[in-house]
């Protein structure tokens, strides 16, 4: 006790949580305004946002549609969440296909790790495109140019638009912006 401080022993030992410092998304993601409700429109196509992480962390997977916002631009929408820790591949996709919006998928976006062959023979993203049976895409960017890109999703700067609203039963997903440094 005497070598840590006052907030980290009390998250440690006490499970007490603490406020974390240095937000990444801090100023854009608002608790309020970044929610929404309601059901996907079922004439819309619909995507997943894949993050596969490795079998010890998180894997994340978002069901989205993007839609004509009130001002004409478009919005994008998380409807649900497939968000599992100490998982593989394939059990992640078992859950996506018995899923009650997967027959609205018609693509992925996966994040660029994706390609990696961590402990198999297939990668994520060879997995998802032959045992989903849906395209799946990714692209090399900088990991600041992403966040910074994302940003402007959350809150546009210059119009005070959110153009990425996240359904209220997503609670994994809204954690992590909460809490993700």
């Amino acid at each position: 006790k005497e070598n840590l401080s006052p907030e980290v022993y009390a998250e440690l030992f006490l499970n007490v949580e603490r406020l974390p410092r240095n937000l990444v998304f801090s100023e854009e993601y608002d608790v309020r305004e970044s929610r929404f409700t309601g059901e996907p429109d079922p004439t819309s196509p619909m995507y997943l946002f894949i993050d596969p992480g490795t079998t010890s962390s998180a894997y994340g997977v978002a069901f989205v549609q993007i839609l004509p916002g009130p001002t004409g631009v478009p919005v994008v929408k998380v409807y649900d969440e497939i968000y599992e820790r100490y998982t593989h591949t394939e059990k992640v996709i078992d859950y996506f296909l018995s899923h009650p919006y997967a027959h609205l998928v018609q693509g992925a976006v996966m994040d660029i790790a994706g390609r990696q062959h961590h402990d198999k023979s297939s990668s994520p993203k060879e997995l998802w495109q032959n045992l989903a049976h849906i395209p799946v895409w990714d692209k090399q960017v900088s990991i600041i140019m992403g966040i910074e890109r994302h940003k402007t999703f959350l809150l546009q700067p210059n119009t005070g638009l959110r153009r990425l609203l996240i359904h209220q039963r997503c609670a994994n997903l809204h954690r992590e912006y909460l809490s993700w440094r």
